[in-house]
């Protein structure tokens, strides 16, 4: 049996800065650079190549703490651009993605739970198979359920 080693199928180099604008706001600047290497058909899940990626995204979020008593302890507004690129495999054409991201998140249940919904509109650039210049929007809905089951209660 063959033994894989899983650091070199990859070579990534992912670089991020963020400036903090206040206690409540800050913007983001990433970028992304995957670089896979030949790999064997019998290592590829689904039979699914990775591809070679360049990522750009630059963004920005406001999160509102709720001082007062409620239901929710904070909402987080989201919103940012990116810029993708990457090879085809099959046909060795170049695809571009860029799209704007928005979204908001809130935390209820003294911080323990949390509801996220995104929203992306984006366009991918290329010319295969009769399909040019693809548009697309994608709805993404997240939760985080964090109840304290295990935490014992010392109030009884």
């Amino acid at each position: 049996m063959s033994k894989i080693n899983i650091s070199n199928l990859s070579n990534r180099i992912l670089f991020g800065i963020k400036y903090n604008l206040n206690d409540q706001s800050a913007f983001m600047v990433e970028n992304d650079m995957q670089k896979w290497s030949i790999i064997d058909d019998t290592y590829m899940i689904l039979g699914s190549p990775n591809y070679n990626l360049n990522r750009l995204s630059i963004g920005t979020y406001y999160h509102y703490l709720n001082k007062s008593i409620g239901f929710y302890q904070s909402i987080t507004f989201r919103g940012g651009l990116f810029l993708k690129s990457w090879e085809n495999q099959d046909t060795k054409q170049k695809i571009t993605d860029f799209g704007l991201t928005i979204g908001t998140g809130l935390k209820y249940n003294n911080n323990s739970n949390n509801i996220n919904l995104s929203f992306v509109f984006g366009e991918r650039k290329f010319d295969i198979y009769g399909i040019t210049n693809e548009k697309y929007f994608d709805f993404i809905i997240g939760f985080e359920v964090g109840e304290k089951w295990f935490i014992r209660n010392n109030n009884k």
